[in-house]
Formats: C-alpha cells, structure tokens, sequence
C-alpha cells in the first residue's frame, strides 16, 4: 500500500491489528519477533512504529503527533485502532496531521504483513 485510501484507512487497520497475534510470521532475528520464526508480538510492533513515527515527525517537524504518540507511549490502552479512531474523534490533531499518521502505520502494517 503505497498510496493511502483514506476512506478505507481505519478498516485497513482494525483488519490488519485484529491479526497481529494470530498467524502473522516474520523473518529470523527480527526484533519484533525474539529472533525466530515465531508469531509477531503486536505490543512490541506497536513499540516500534512508535518509535519509528515519533523520530519520523521530530525530524519533519510535527509537534501534534509527536505529542500524541508520546502520550501513547505512556498509556498504551486501548488497542491501536481504538486509539487512533479517539485521536481522530478528539480532533486535536488538524486532519492533515492525522491522516498522515494513520497512513504512516497503515503502511508499516500493510509491509509487515505482505
């Protein structure tokens, strides 16, 4: 997925989330897996897209989600879908900003899972 279909972005994602402890493979001596063929731990995944995301938007520049992501850091509940649809309701964040986050990890769950 490399072009964002934001109308389907957030269904992309709860689907994609939704697998992420069940069935999910991934190559040896990835960090996300412990170093084998094991199935991915969605908590450690969500770990390191934030971190990803969080150096991403410090070096772009954009202050709202790096503070969103921060905050999530801190408080990892709800599940990642649920967050991102309490971010996007709260409206906190301006659209653009939030639609880039969302297509930022729709990606990376979209690369990661084939």
């Amino acid at each position: 997925m490399t072009d964002c279909d934001t109308d389907n972005v957030d269904l992309l994602i709860q689907r994609r989330w939704s697998t992420m402890n069940t069935g999910v493979w991934h190559a040896m001596s990835c960090r996300c897996c412990g170093g084998g063929m094991f199935s991915m731990n969605a908590k450690v995944v969500e770990a390191d897209m934030l971190d990803y995301l969080a150096d991403k938007y410090q070096s772009e520049g954009l202050e709202p989600l790096c503070n969103a992501i921060a905050q999530r850091k801190n408080n990892p509940v709800p599940a990642l879908p649920a967050w991102l649809q309490a971010l996007d309701a709260d409206g906190a964040i301006p659209a653009a900003a939030m639609k880039q986050l969302k297509c930022d990890i729709a990606n990376m769950l979209e690369s990661l899972q084939g």
